[in-house]
């Protein structure tokens, strides 16, 4: 089976369906999370997972967003009031505006409650076949008894070098560098994306590479044959 896996998207929804249109069909698609904030179409791409009852993995801006609410999951139910309290914090500073988007597009009281909903129950990762897919680097495996620092780790962390988990081939977004990397007596060795490598078990690839481009790859995921496609990034980018 093949999927379309999707980098972080950040309200930029007319360059997602442009990189849609172009890219190869696929039986599912798949978001790495991170659909909001920074573009200036956050509500619409909302809009269309919710309408697509897309697959969508939990991002580091939906978990802000849900601590800005006072909103917990099965993740952030082990996380302090205090821990909370600071994400708000990050999330205000950082002037990250979902709440204000949502407000002046006139969006009913239900719609806002679904994409609440949406957020809370999102997973922290995806296993399909031989791929696992997370927002950011797997270099943890979580489960409902994390601790608050495994959980905000593995959300917020851009390690390198990358990654302890190598069952899987991890595709990821979040990092910003847009790479991948294969194994070498345990080290994560960089490799350049322009090569057509065919990925073996314990190989992860980062799809993020900011406003610069918004991308997609396209994975058999039993036999790891794999294209990417980008595109320009930075056209929504606030």
């Amino acid at each position: 089976m093949k999927i379309n896996i999707y980098s972080d998207i950040h309200g930029r929804y007319n360059t997602f369906l442009e990189l849609k249109k172009n890219a190869p069909k696929a039986q599912k698609e798949f978001f790495v999370g991170d659909l909001i904030h920074r573009g200036r179409n956050s509500v619409k791409m909302l809009e269309y997972v919710l309408e697509n009852n897309s697959n969508v993995i939990l991002g580091n801006h939906e978990l802000l967003y849900l601590s800005y609410k006072g909103l917990r999951n099965k993740y952030l139910n082990n996380i302090s009031d205090d821990t909370i309290n600071k994400s708000k914090k990050i999330y205000l500073s950082a002037n990250f505006s979902l709440d204000k988007d949502l407000n002046e597009s006139k969006k009913s009281k239900l719609f806002i409650d679904n994409v609440d909903n949406f957020f809370i129950n999102l997973p922290i990762e995806i296993n399909i076949g031989k791929v696992r897919i997370t927002h950011a680097p797997p270099s943890i495996i979580l489960n409902n008894h994390s601790s608050e620092k495994d959980i905000y780790t593995y959300m917020f962390h851009r390690p390198n070098p990358l990654m302890q988990i190598k069952d899987k081939f991890s595709i990821f977004g979040h990092n910003g560098n847009y790479s991948f990397w294969t194994w070498d007596n345990n080290l994560a060795i960089e490799k350049s994306m322009s090569l057509k490598n065919k990925g073996n078990l314990g190989e992860c690839i980062c799809i993020d590479s900011m406003k610069e481009y918004l991308s997609v790859i396209t994975i058999d995921v039993e036999s790891l044959d794999y294209e990417i496609n980008k595109i320009r990034g930075d056209k929504e980018w606030k």
